[in-house]
């Protein structure tokens, strides 16, 4: 079932539509409110207690676990993407001579972590241009091989 439109809880023009969310989404209208009041307490220091920390984080987790039928302490918060994926490079193997994919256009920081991870291990970046046809999908999947870490 469809759901109706979403686009007034948004500030897009009328004679703007945006789909490249994976570069960069606009934040709805709530967000940006949020964001706002955060920055206005941050304005008053002194009024930001240690509680003040830790609540909405938790709850981000419980909610996002429930969405995706998950325990909140499979959830993990980062401060950024390229936090989370640095922090997920250092983690993993890419032996000598292995390839590592990355689709091209990718936003740098999920490139800068895999450049480093290759630099240090002797793997290689094996960047998976954009196909004509759009299918990204098949594109990584025909690059997958045995030599792919």
């Amino acid at each position: 079932m469809p759901i109706p439109c979403q686009r007034d809880l948004f500030d897009i023009p009328d004679d703007v539509a945006w789909l490249n969310c994976a570069y960069m989404s606009p934040l709805m209208k709530s967000a940006v409110m949020a964001g706002e009041a955060g920055i206005r307490g941050k304005a008053q220091p002194w009024n930001i207690k240690p509680d003040d920390f830790f609540p909405g984080p938790e709850e981000a987790r419980a909610l996002f676990a429930r969405l995706i039928n998950a325990s909140a302490d499979e959830i993990a918060i980062v401060p950024s993407v390229s936090y989370g994926i640095a922090t997920a490079a250092r983690n993993l193997d890419a032996p000598a001579g292995k390839r590592i994919l990355l689709l091209d256009e990718q936003f740098p920081s999920n490139v800068y972590a895999w450049r480093e991870l290759a630099a240090r291990s002797g793997a290689r970046i094996d960047t998976v241009p954009r196909p004509a046809d759009d299918d990204g999908t098949a594109a990584i999947l025909d690059r997958i091989g045995e030599d792919v870490c």
